[in-house]
């Protein structure tokens, strides 16, 4: 495993776990109110922790459907910056093993080409979120010359893939320019089986391509209205769990 993939999945699984701890934390407060109300002795003890007790108790009810649902958001885009960070880190891994431009992948220089056209193609129109600077972009890719030993790709360009967190451009990316890699060979993966409940490959990369389609359709519903109550503490549990199983299958095997 590279230094870039280890920083990439690392990243992750701190941003997963600090959302886990958050509803861990949610969750024992919210236990932690309904026992306070019933054993507390207001007639002893020391009166400023009394205070803060009741201080506590009358607190207003957390909005626990809106942490649930910007903590799911929250976990789709740091899912989909780990995407985008793990196909940078391989195509640079692919950059540092070719002594000149002509001896990368002939799929990842023709991508290349392409990705970088459409990048440039938005010059006129760019996205708000989008942050490109476009001569930078025609300057690397002029030095993408056949026998160039300088030369510089565009791997932002690379990485702007289009649904990518549903994983189907980024397998079909990774599989066609990089290595081998696609629905199947997640599918194989034990941890993923037992998150998903399922059994044997073909079932598992069945069911794991339609819960990443399932998981955008579900992002942009929570982002378009805001008020979806389909995110619950055990979905968002298994979740985060179904994430960190794909994101540790994804790095392990392009390390190999």
């Amino acid at each position: 495993m590279s230094e870039e993939d280890g920083a990439a999945l690392s990243t992750l699984l701190t941003q997963l776990d600090n959302i886990s701890l958050s509803l861990n934390f949610l969750s024992l407060s919210t236990s932690l109110k309904r026992t306070l109300s019933q054993t507390i002795n207001w007639a002893s003890g020391v009166q400023h922790a009394l205070n803060d007790v009741r201080s506590f108790l009358d607190a207003d009810i957390f909005p626990e459907q809106l942490f649930f649902n910007s903590s799911y958001l929250s976990s789709v885009a740091a899912f989909e910056e780990f995407l985008q960070n793990t196909i940078e880190a391989k195509v640079e891994s692919e950059i540092e093993k070719a002594a000149i431009f002509e001896q990368l992948p002939e799929n990842l220089r023709i991508r290349h080409m392409i990705a970088s056209g459409k990048l440039l193609s938005l010059y006129e129109n760019a996205p708000d979120h989008l942050s490109v600077n476009f001569s930078e972009v025609c300057r690397r890719l002029g030095t993408c010359m056949p026998e160039s030993t300088d030369f510089e790709l565009n791997t932002n360009a690379l990485c702007f893939l289009k649904n990518i967190i549903n994983l189907e451009s980024f397998l079909e990316f990774l599989s066609k320019c990089c290595c081998q890699i696609d629905w199947d060979v997640l599918g194989r993966d034990a941890a993923i089986q037992k998150q998903l409940g399922t059994r044997g490959t073909r079932e598992t990369a069945h069911q794991l391509k339609s819960y990443f389609k399932e998981m955008a359709r579900m992002r942009n519903r929570i982002a378009h209205t805001g008020t979806p109550s389909d995110v619950t503490p055990a979905i968002l549990d298994s979740h985060l769990s179904i994430l960190r199983a794909t994101a540790i299958t994804i790095t392990t095997v392009l390390k190999t």
